[in-house]
């Protein structure tokens, strides 16, 4: 059994540097990543400052305490396993799929290596560029200890929340047999219901109720507003509702996931 395991951590820390070695090779796609992600967040800190024109505060946001929220979003953005799905599409697309699975390793700890260390080189050379812009349009937060750990622990449990929907929405197009089409829904989806657009704090009234209590606040809302010391009303009853919806995902993919192999195992022989 430790062996095992060891076998498996093993592998895991190898496929975590193989993934960042193997962007950090694309140097040029490298630079080009790190050049579109400055523009990206230029584009919304100009149009945000001018939204707000001679105004002080909108929706208990300062300009400069929203530009911050702005810049952080893209950092977070940037270091979610949003292209997971795709990967998961792809291989079932080009029949991969079946190899993996008969590999001894998980595939879903494949794609979570894989997740982490695209994650890492993503943070490297595109989140720390764009936090470079918070001493020209912002001012730097005072965090604290307790700060900083609340939100890796909601940082930490909303990567895994995204993961596991990921790996289904890559399930579901086995049966969709649409890569394109699922991945925009879910594109549109999570944009939406995270905030990713427009800060969740600018949605109506009636519902911003309701969308504070999904757990896809949890994804930027709650982490953000936590660094930049705002009182969030009921920040552990989503933080459970998140866990409880982590929980409720692994067991739709356990579920889908299964029925999958199965129909490939009778369709492969």
């Amino acid at each position: 059994m430790m062996r095992t395991i060891k076998r498996i951590s093993q592998f895991f820390i190898l496929n975590v540097r193989l993934t960042f070695d193997t962007l950090f090779t694309y140097k040029a796609a490298t630079i080009l990543t790190f050049c579109t992600n400055i523009f990206i967040v230029l584009i919304y800190l100009f149009l945000w400052k001018g939204i707000y024109g001679e105004q002080t505060i909108v929706n208990g946001y300062t300009l400069k305490e929203l530009l911050l929220f702005i810049i952080l979003l893209r950092v977070l953005r940037r270091s979610y396993p949003f292209h997971i799905s795709k990967t998961y599409g792809q291989l079932i697309k080009n029949g991969s799929i079946a190899t993996w699975l008969l590999k001894p390793i998980p595939i879903e700890l494949r794609l979570l290596s894989q997740a982490i260390g695209q994650t890492i080189y993503q943070f490297c050379f595109s989140g720390l560029p764009m936090l470079l812009l918070v001493p020209l349009f912002a001012n730097i937060p005072n965090f604290t200890f307790v700060s900083a750990a609340l939100f890796l622990l909601w940082y930490i449990s909303a990567f895994i929340f995204l993961y596991i929907f990921e790996i289904i929405i890559g399930v579901i197009s086995y049966y969709t047999t649409s890569l394109w089409g699922v991945g925009n829904f879910k594109s549109a989806l999570i944009a939406f219901f995270t905030g990713e657009l427009l800060p969740l704090s600018f949605y109506p009234v009636a519902l911003l109720g309701f969308l504070e209590v999904l757990p896809f606040s949890a994804v930027y809302y709650l982490p953000i507003s936590i660094l930049l010391s705002k009182v969030v009303e009921n920040a552990w009853i989503i933080f459970s509702i998140l866990w409880l919806s982590i929980i409720l995902l692994l067991g739709v993919y356990l579920s889908i996931s299964q029925k999958m192999i199965k129909r490939i195992s009778v369709q492969g022989g």
